[in-house]
């Protein structure tokens, strides 16, 4: 892109981590807190699964409330 080039670590490092906290939020729990809302979904009669990658990265999320869930298994057996 620009050969010859080069810049500072200190600017890359900041622009890598502004762009870490854009993306991803600020809350170092933010995961958790999402855990936890699926566990009570799932305590609650629903659906709460996830896959992960070899990364251990979340790829796919299943979620859905008990009401759902029980009008669906009623409907669709």
């Amino acid at each position: 892109m620009n050969p010859g080039r080069t810049y500072s670590t200190g600017l890359v490092t900041r622009n890598i981590r502004r762009a870490k906290n854009e993306h991803f939020g600020t809350d170092p729990d933010s995961l958790s807190k999402f855990m936890d809302l699926g566990y009570g979904i799932r305590n609650g009669g629903g659906v709460f699964k996830f896959v992960t990658d070899d990364n251990l990265q979340i790829v796919t999320v299943f979620l859905q409330v008990g009401v759902v869930y029980q009008y669906h298994s009623r409907i669709y057996r």
